[in-house]
């Protein structure tokens, strides 16, 4: 028989689990002592800090952002479509459409740009056209 001091007989007690282990030359804890706690610096009282200020005019954050782009406007693609085949509407829908592209703050601006700038050449090409055929 071993004698109930010899160490080879009972194998040492590891720490349980989210334990640490006691470094070099430091005892365990015995069973109904506390272990320190983590986070905890020796010297360190629990003291709190003062209120923050209350300003009385301070400012209540800035505005909200600009929406994003919801889609190409249709009416810029209708006036652009028109400027090809009836000038004059297409002129029309154009202007509407390049406005409301500015408003909404939608895609289609260029579309609707190249629709006027379509319809009103082929407007002066048409007049052109009509007042050198009749004379």
């Amino acid at each position: 028989m071993t004698a109930p001091d010899d160490p080879i007989a009972k194998p040492p007690q590891q720490p349980g689990y989210g334990q640490q282990q006691p470094g070099y030359g430091q005892q365990q804890p015995g069973y109904g002592q506390q272990q320190p706690g983590y986070g905890q610096q020796p010297g360190y009282g629990g003291g709190q800090y003062p209120p923050a200020p209350q300003y009385q005019n301070a400012p209540q954050g800035y505005g909200g952002y600009a929406q994003p782009a919801q889609g190409t406007n249709g009416m810029a693609i209708a006036g652009f479509v028109l400027a090809f085949f009836c000038s004059l509407l297409g002129l029309i829908f154009s202007i509407i459409g390049y406005n409301q592209t500015k408003q909404r703050n939608q895609s289609g601006q260029g579309l609707a740009l190249a629709g006027i700038i379509i319809s009103i050449i082929s407007i002066i090409f048409g007049i052109v056209y009509v007042t050198t055929i009749r004379t």
